[in-house]
């Protein structure tokens, strides 16, 4: 994917909005913002990225300051696992399907 695809003519704020985003901070968007940067020499370099307050807050759980980080990190962990629920539910049904349909073409 490369950001100066034209699908990226639109604003951080533009692209921030929605459901997905409303729980998850300003400063993570200003964050996601300076890495969606069109212009190369504009955007921030991987020593600031790395360097970035939102960004060694967060990954650093001693150094966390607010629990909206840690909260979007178990939504986000649990969404996943309902979904891997759902996927291995889904596959157990499928199983169960094709084994009834074998054993009615050995009753046939």
């Amino acid at each position: 994917m490369k950001i100066v695809d034209p699908k990226y003519k639109h604003s951080v704020q533009e692209l921030c909005r929605g459901s997905k985003w409303s729980s998850i901070s300003q400063e993570a968007k200003e964050f996601v913002g300076a890495c969606l940067v069109k212009t190369p020499e504009e955007r921030l370099t991987i020593q600031e990225v790395l360097q970035h307050p939102w960004l060694a807050r967060n990954t650093d759980p001693e150094k966390a300051t607010d629990d909206t980080a840690l909260a979007d990190l178990t939504d986000r962990g649990q969404e996943f696992r309902r979904a891997e629920l759902r996927r291995r539910f889904r596959k157990a049904v499928n199983t169960v399907r094709a084994v009834n349909r074998m054993s009615a073409w050995d009753a046939a």
